[in-house]
């Protein structure tokens, strides 16, 4: 015998859609990411340029 699931009434909040949670703005996070991701590569560009600066001085 199975067993009986509960039915969700018109007064339960659907758990998937009702949450406590705050909503998650991807989109925004994401040209976050992408902005500091481009202020990254260009400090490591930058700490390249000086790397091969100094190789050059050493040899």
């Amino acid at each position: 015998m199975k067993p009986a699931r509960p039915s969700l009434s018109p007064r339960t909040p659907d758990p998937f859609t009702h949450s406590k949670l705050p909503d998650i703005e991807v989109e925004e996070d994401f040209k976050r990411i992408g902005e500091r991701n481009k202020l990254i590569g260009n400090d490591l560009d930058q700490i390249g340029a000086g790397v091969a600066r100094l190789k050059g001085h050493g040899q």
